[in-house]
């Protein structure tokens, strides 16, 4: 079979990428390139064997390119004309808000009808942030609401959330009312959600109701932050990530649910609605879209009686999606969905081949469950394998466990979905309603078997691993400079070769990295402007102190823990309510979510937290949950100074002009400031805080620095050295 809409997709994924970070202009260009060059395939191309069906690839890759320009970035220009205007509006809320206590985040469109929001480009969506004291804070979806709007641009790190949402600007509201109400199918799914999420909660609780809730309907958010980071380290968020496996499940239990009463075929047609409203009831996420899309076409060839190519399939999804929006390619659940789906797929056949080479046994479900064992384990593997770029750039660090999880947890999450929907189903059916209380104990059980599970297995040394962007470049140029003797010496060794040299290669690196950052403390400055944000990191784990100086600094501290593999955020530590270490606080503590927040007695209100915090007084040893890492907190005129000691080595870390010496400290291996320098206190290495991120390892203070940006570097006494990044030579500290 001829899988003509797989390149197709792989063209228009490049042409989407490419719009998303060069524009309009150089995707109109990208266009007339790609006419010409189907023109080529036309005319000339079968001559060389790559004749009409090349020709038809790059011609719609031309059109896309056209219909990108025409359609999207007509949209996306006419919302970013809105930047710097204020317009009373009248919106609808689209999605269900996110609430907590004291404030509120509701995703809005305009209903078409302010004037600046019609035409071809449609409706206009953003976000409308309202505290718990706002009129409208109680506002659900599909009420209308008015309000007078200022808009402004998105930040460059947002981007790649929003835009996916087509979401192109962000916005300031006030004076926010309910003016009226309008249901739509979305809605009322948002409301069913709603109540499964209610029901599983009722009958089950903490951890095991999160997972449940997850492989219902996505997400974690009820999760607790430490099984959430065991299930990313294991490599098996995605249970929780509505999906293939989910949709693929929920369609074969209906399918099997209405073969009962008529015709296999008419079942397979009729089961296509139900799996469309589960994907609803997954919020519609870029995976659940891309899984309902696939499944579909497999229900609609059951139905006809035909195969369908499970690549031509994916590729037929990926047009689709991004025929609806482009920015779909930016969004982090589609590609690693995708490329995820791809690696499956790939090696289905050869993992099919293998298990049968393998599992020799002949007992009836004994070689079944052999057999999937062995199935899922390479698909497991095949999954990581592609996924790999992705987890690279987002997260940072690759499970190495992640196929031996997949076998211990996928086939349990499957069987506690399925026993889940029909608790959850009979909970809302009268008089039955008893029994699922003993029906969700199965689910129950299963969830704390998944939980046990991946909490062990996150305890395995080694289970994950950093994989910093050096070692990511050295990887993919030694592998292709392997690939490449491979075919100048004529294919020696075959594929397989090729195969396990590339992996040895991958497996040689990462474990290069961990023997390397193993056992060594390290101090960084994260480039927050003037704002002071330092973390000590210790074997993936860190402290944070300091929030910068704005709500966007987050994006640099993610970017900052993931360059290193960081994952997990002990404690915050904030030495002041100065705008130097406080601003940042909210966007922070949203981005990273820590396990503790310590704060200076008596400086902050409870009120300005969102959570529990430790209020430290002078001389107080803070418990910061480092095996061996000390914290000690010292009262200063505004604040506190924090005394970090781990290893025989001492870093002094505050943002005052302090006299040290009346604070009884003495000396310290590393001294982290803000703009201001304290007195009196002698340091082996300073690093001061202004528009720079660098790093010193307190294993090695003389002769291990690295630095982001540009760093003037002056020795001191011989002993050490001061850096002061972002600046003139001649405002170096002397």
């Amino acid at each position: 079979m001829r899988r003509t809409a797989l390149p197709c997709a792989a063209v228009l994924v490049a042409v989407a990428a490419l719009f998303y970070i060069f524009g309009f202009g150089f995707t109109l260009l990208v266009g007339s390139v790609l006419c010409v060059a189907a023109g080529i395939c036309a005319f000339w191309g079968k001559r060389k064997g790559f004749g009409l069906r090349s020709a038809v690839v790059l011609l719609i890759g031309a059109a896309y390119c056209l219909y990108v320009c025409n359609v999207t970035a007509v949209k996306l220009f006419r919302d970013e004309a809105l930047i710097g205007k204020t317009h009373t509006v009248t919106v609808r809320v689209t999605e269900e808000p996110q609430k907590t206590d004291s404030f509120g985040e509701f995703e809005v469109e305009t209903t078409g009808d302010n004037g600046f929001d019609q035409g071809l480009s449609g409706k206009v969506r953003f976000y409308i942030t309202m505290f718990s004291s706002d009129e409208a804070f109680n506002a659900l979806e599909g009420d209308i609401l008015s309000a007078t709007v200022t808009f402004g641009p998105l930040e460059v790190g947002q981007r790649s959330f929003d835009y996916p949402k087509s979401i192109f600007v962000s916005a300031e509201a006030t004076d926010v009312k309910i003016i009226g109400h309008k249901e739509s199918l979305y809605t009322r799914c948002i409301d069913v959600r709603r109540a499964v999420r209610n029901r599983i909660h009722s009958y089950t609780n903490g951890d095991n109701a999160a997972i449940l809730e997850g492989l219902l309907l996505g997400g974690t958010g009820s999760m607790s932050r430490e099984l959430d980071h065991c299930f990313k380290v294991v490599g098996v968020k995605h249970i929780t990530a509505v999906s293939g496996m989910h949709i693929g499940a929920f369609c074969m239990m209906t399918v099997t649910v209405l073969s009962l009463f008529m015709h296999r075929r008419k079942a397979s047609l009729i089961a296509i609605f139900p799996m469309l409203l589960a994907v609803m009831l997954a919020g519609l996420s870029p995976s659940a879209v891309r899984a309902g899309i696939m499944c579909s076409l497999t229900l609609l060839a059951n139905c006809l009686l035909k195969k369908t190519d499970p690549l031509n399939s994916l590729g037929l999804a990926v047009m689709c999606m991004l025929a609806v929006n482009p920015f779909y390619v930016c969004s982090l659940s589609f590609q690693l969905s995708c490329s995820a789906t791809a690696g499956v797929i790939l090696v289905s056949t050869f993992a099919n081949r293998l298990a049968e080479r393998i599992v020799k046994i002949q007992v009836p479900y004994v070689t079944a469950i052999l057999h999937g064992i062995v199935l899922v384990f390479v698909q497991s593997v095949g999954a990581v394998l592609c996924t790999l770029p992705f987890q690279i750039v987002a997260f940072g660090f690759v499970s190495v466990i992640a196929p031996l999880s997949s076998v211990l947890v996928c086939a349990a999450a499957v069987y506690a979905m399925t026993v889940t929907i029909i608790a959850v189903s009979l909970s809302f059916i009268p008089l039955l309603d008893q029994l699922a209380v003993f029906v969700f104990w199965i689910p129950d059980l299963l969830a704390s078997y998944i939980r046990v599970t991946v909490t062990a297995l996150a305890e395995i040394p080694f289970a994950y691993i950093p994989f910093g962007s050096n070692y990511a470049m050295l990887w993919m140029a030694l592998s292709l400079g392997f690939v490449a003797t491979w075919v100048f010496l004529d294919k020696v060794g075959g594929k397989r070769m090729v195969a396990l040299a590339v992996t040895a290669l991958l497996l040689v690196s990462l474990w290069t990295e961990v023997l390397l950052s193993n056992g060594k403390t390290e101090v960084g400055v994260v480039d927050t402007g003037n704002g002071l944000c330092a973390v000590v990191s210790f074997n993936r784990k860190c402290i944070i102190i300091g929030c910068g100086d704005d709500y966007s600094d987050r994006y640099a501290v993610r970017e900052y823990l993931n360059s290193r593999g960081i994952t997990t955020v002990e404690a915050l530590l904030i030495p002041s309510d100065t705008e130097v270490c406080f601003e940042g606080y909210k966007g922070l503590k949203n981005e990273i979510d820590p396990k503790r927040t310590v704060v200076p007695k008596g400086v902050f209100e409870a009120s300005e937290f969102d959570c529990e915090i430790l209020e430290a007084d002078d001389g107080q040893m803070l418990d910061v949950g480092i095996k061996n890492m000390t914290a000690r907190a010292v009262k200063t005129q505004y604040g506190c100074v924090f005394e970090i000691t781990h290893n025989g080595r001492k870093a002094v870390i505050g943002a005052e002009n302090y006299d040290a010496r009346a604070l009884k400290i003495t000396d310290a291996d590393i001294l982290v400031s803000g703009r201001a320098l304290p007195q009196n206190i002698n340091a082996k290495m300073i690093l001061v805080s202004s528009d720079a991120e660098f790093m010193a390892s307190v294993k090695d203070l003389d002769m291990t620095v690295t630095a982001g940006r540009d760093v003037w570097v002056k020795f001191i006494d011989g002993k050490g050295m001061t850096l002061y990044a972002g600046q003139d030579e001649n405002r170096i500290f002397e």
